[in-house]
C-alpha cells in the first residue's frame, strides 16, 4: 500500500503544471445474482456475470496515464471487494519513443498488451509482465507493429540468469489494414504458447468475421498437457436494430485419449430504442462429440446510460447434460473506460 501511495505521488509530481496531460480512466463492474440450483437452496451473491463473462464481485480498475512528448508513465490499480485483496497494483511502468515515434521502449510492471487478438477471447501474451518491451512501428508500412517483450525474474530470485531471460522472450507482430487486421505472438517461456488472430473488417454490416487460435505447449509434453483451441465468429447486422452472430470453438488436446471439446454459441439482439436492447444467447458445449451436451440459455436486456455505461438484467438457464436445470437471475452495472 505504501508503494502504491508513493507511485501516485510521483505521478502527481511528474505532471506538475501540465495537469491537462494527466488522464484518469478505468472500468467498474458490480452486480447481484440470485441463484436457484437444482436440488439445493436458493442464495444471493454479489456477482457480476454479464452473459457468459464472469467478472466476480464489485471490481474497479483505475488507471492514470501521463504523456509528455516522447515519454509517458502509467499507473494501473485494481480495487476489488474481496477480503484480503482490496487493492492491488496491476501495473506501473513508463515508456519512451525514439526515431520519430517509430520505436517505443516500455519498462516496468507492464499492464497493457499490444499484440492482442480482437475477436471473442482476446488472447494476449505480453500483458501483466515485469520487464521491458520494444515495439517497432515503421513509417514505410503504416499499421505494422512488431517487436519483443522480455519478462524479468523476481527481485529475490538469485538463480534467474541471462539464459532464462532470453528463453522467456515474447515475440509479437500485428498489422492493421482498412479491410482486415491480424496479429500473432509467440511466448518462448514455460511450455511455449502461440496465438494468432485474423479479422475481416471490409463490410460495414459485418460486426464480426474472424478467427483466433491459441496453441499451448510446444514442448515435449504436448502429448500429456498440450492443446490447440480455434475460435471462429461471424456477426451480421441484418438491419440497423437487428444483429445475429455465431461463435464456434474447437479444442484439440495432445492427449489422444481426450476427445475434442466443441462449442456453439449463437446470439440474436434487437435494439428496441436507442437505449434499450433485448437479446437471446445460447451456448451448446460438448466434451465428447455430443454424447454429452451442456446447455446455457440467456435472455437479457441492456439499458445504455451516458458515458459508456449500461445496466443489464438477465435470466440464465444452465443444464448439465441437458438435465437438472439450474436457474439464476442477474442484475448489474457496467462502466467501461469512463
Amino acid at each position: 500500500m505504501k508503494k502504491l501511495l508513493i507511485l501516485v505521488m510521483l505521478c502527481a509530481v511528474v505532471s506538475g503544471g501540465a495537469f491537462a496531460q494527466l488522464v484518469w480512466n478505468g472500468e467498474f463492474y458490480t452486480g447481484l445474482e440470485f441463484s436457484s440450483p437444482h436440488g439445493s437452496d436458493e442464495y444471493i451473491t454479489q456477482n457480476h456475470t454479464d452473459h457468459h463473462e464472469t467478472k466476480g464481485p464489485t471490481q474497479f480498475d483505475l488507471t492514470g496515464t501521463y504523456t509528455g512528448g516522447i515519454f509517458g508513465v502509467k499507473l494501473d490499480t485494481l480495487f476489488q471487494d474481496v477480503a484480503g485483496n482490496e487493492v492491488s497494483l496491476v501495473g506501473a511502468y513508463g515508456w519512451v519513443n525514439f526515431l520519430d515515434d517509430q520505436v517505443r521502449l516500455s519498462l516496468g510492471k507492464i499492464s497493457d498488451g499490444v499484440w492482442v487478438t480482437s475477436l471473442e477471447k482476446e488472447h494476449v501474451l505480453d500483458k501483466n509482465i515485469r520487464g521491458f518491451r520494444v515495439e517497432f512501428k515503421p513509417r514505410f508500412l503504416g499499421g505494422l507493429n512488431l517487436g519483443a517483450a522480455f519478462p524479468a525474474g523476481d527481485s529475490g530470485d538469485t538463480s534467474y540468469d541471462g539464459e532464462e531471460f532470453a528463453n522467456g522472450m515474447i515475440l509479437g507482430a500485428s498489422y492493421i489494414h482498412p479491410l482486415f487486421n491480424t496479429v500473432a505472438a509467440y511466448d518462448r517461456g514455460g511450455v511455449g504458447r502461440v496465438i494468432f488472430g485474423f479479422n475481416y473488417t471490409g463490410i460495414y454490416e459485418l460486426t464480426d468475421a474472424g478467427i483466433e487460435i491459441d496453441y499451448r505447449d510446444l514442448t515435449d509434453t504436448w502429448d500429456s498437457g498440450g492443446s490447440v483451441t480455434i475460435d471462429e465468429k461471424i456477426g451480421y447486422r441484418i438491419m440497423r436494430p437487428l444483429t445475429v452472430s455465431l461463435h464456434a470453438s474447437q479444442t484439440v488436446y495432445g492427449d489422444s485419449d481426450t476427445d475434442i471439446n466443441l462449442l456453439f454459441n449463437p446470439e440474436v439482439s434487437y435494439r428496441l430504442t436507442p437505449s434499450l436492447t433485448a437479446g437471446l444467447e445460447a451456448e451448446l458445449q460438448s466434451p465428447d462429440y455430443f454424447t454429452t451436451i451442456n446447455l446455457d440459455l440467456v435472455p437479457y436486456v441492456d439499458y445504455a446510460l451516458s458515458g459508456g455505461a449500461y445496466i443489464y438484467l438477465q435470466y440464465r438457464l444452465h443444464m448439465a447434460d441437458m438435465k437438472n436445470p439450474d436457474h439464476s437471475v442477474g442484475l448489474g452495472l457496467t462502466l467501461i473506460s469512463f
